[in-house]
């Protein structure tokens, strides 16, 4: 388990400045947890209480995709727990027809439906209690079951708490949060092997964690890519850096680089896109070194010369090696693949929506590198703004396996023994109904 700071910039500052370390982004250190197999949390208190919930039982990828389910006698702290565990991104479980019926027939008790079992006062009764709880436990509908005990944990904590207790030792996870905190009840809890916390805050993140408690991700091997030579401490140039992606296997658009005063090949297919070759200028957009659509070999003419003197102003210092032709490139979507080497978790892999928008939204996957295609989906299918290239709603759909082996092609320069590129970014990467094409490219070596 782990519990680390450094979720905003402030506790970063704050880290630096008492380590004098380095600190890498915080979802690569989440990444980092998760492909070991250690879980993350929140809450300091969920640090000290989660290992109650943990113990005697093993990682199970299945538990993220099931629900949870809250019993309870109080109304308010029942919701307060769902609404919690919901905050988390928990979903929630009703008590069956078959479990409500069972309850009724028995002991005349109507169980409502919906995301909360409220058993009203009435499950303050030891045999109601134990029997909803044990028809939760032994349904295998849920992946854990939480009991809500109201204010009788403080004042009767014996008649609260062991029905609880006498329904450990499933092989469904139970726990129970008193409202309000009431020690002599948590300390019953704690004596009966039950997972007892003391709010419902923590109980919620440790729920969260435990629920995605995954086996340490097996590390992907293999040869080590041949990325050619390459200069410590550079960045490359758009058109070597698109180069370096072919090497690695990552489809890329179909080019031409061409002098500053060469004149257009007459072979081109129109339209095409036109870009200052620069390593000064990693970031084409702004500096107004991009043209896009030309339609034919004045344009591109026009376009070169009114680049060559907007960039005087805006990139004075910038060197010019000469132009970049591209072939125009149209799809269903735009993703962004990033590869770079963090501070604290070593090489990482990023997927996202692409675009120019892809730093504002940071709606994006991470794992450590290097990743194989089965990783690469699973972190596109995390991604929001990817969603719509499932054929979402009846949209087509985009080649999403080819984009996902574009993922784990990038990833292979974690492999590289000397790690000598500090970061990649592929950024957009247009992707079709048939495949994917990287059309422009930023990379830097270590320095």
């Amino acid at each position: 388990m782990a519990y680390k700071l450094g979720r905003s910039p402030e506790a970063q500052a704050l880290a630096v400045s008492h380590t004098g370390a380095l600190l890498g982004s915080d979802q690569a250190a989440d990444a980092f947890f998760r492909d070991h197999g250690i879980l993350r949390v929140d809450q300091f208190e969920a640090l000290l209480e989660l290992p109650a919930l943990l113990k005697g039982r093993r990682p199970d990828a299945a538990r993220a995709g099931r629900p949870v389910a809250v019993v309870t006698t109080t109304g308010g702290g029942g919701a307060m727990a769902v609404d919690r565990l919901g905050g988390a991104g928990v979903a929630l479980v009703g008590a069956s027809a078959e479990l409500r019926e069972r309850v009724r027939a028995a002991h005349g008790l109507e169980v409502k439906g919906g995301r909360l079992i409220d058993v009203t006062l009435a499950g303050a009764r030891y045999e109601v209690m134990k029997a909803v709880l044990d028809g939760l436990l032994d349904s295998g509908d849920c992946a854990a079951v939480i009991a809500a005990i109201g204010s009788s944990a403080q004042f009767l904590p014996e008649r609260a708490v062991q029905p609880i207790i006498d329904c450990a030792g499933h092989a469904t996870p139970l726990a129970a949060v008193p409202l309000p905190q009431a020690d002599r009840a948590l300390a019953m809890l704690a004596e009966g092997g039950v997972a007892g916390f003391r709010t419902v805050e923590a109980m919620a993140d440790a729920v969260r964690a435990f629920l995605h408690w995954a086996p340490p991700r097996a590390p992907v091997t293999g040869p080590a890519p041949e990325l050619g030579a390459l200069a410590v401490g550079d960045v490359l140039d758009e058109a070597a850096g698109l180069d370096l992606l072919d090497r690695l296997g990552v489809p890329t658009v179909a080019r031409r680089v061409i002098g500053l005063d060469e004149a257009v090949p007459d072979d081109l297919s129109y339209p095409v896109v036109l870009k200052a070759v620069s390593s000064d200028l990693p970031h084409k957009t702004e500096a107004g070194a991009v043209a896009l659509g030309l339609p034919d070999r004045a344009a591109v003419d026009a376009a070169r010369m009114a680049m060559r003197e907007r960039l005087g102003r805006t990139a004075p210092d910038a060197r010019i090696d000469g132009w970049l032709l591209q072939a125009m490139a149209g799809g269903l979507g735009e993703a962004l693949i990033g590869y770079r080497l963090d501070a604290e978790a070593g090489p990482v892999v990023t997927v996202g929506a692409g675009g120019i928008f892809a730093e504002l939204y940071r709606d994006v996957a991470v794992r450590l590198a290097p990743v194989d295609a089965e990783t690469a989906r699973a972190m596109i299918a995390e991604v929001r703004g990817l969603a719509a290239l499932s054929g979402w709603r009846g949209r087509p759909a985009g080649d999403l396996e080819a984009l996902a082996g574009a993922v784990a092609a990038l990833s292979r320069l974690a492999l590289d023994p000397e790690r000598r590129v500090e970061e990649a970014e592929a950024n957009p990467v247009i992707v079709s109904a048939t495949g994917v094409v990287a059309v422009d490219a930023l990379v830097r070596t270590g320095g």
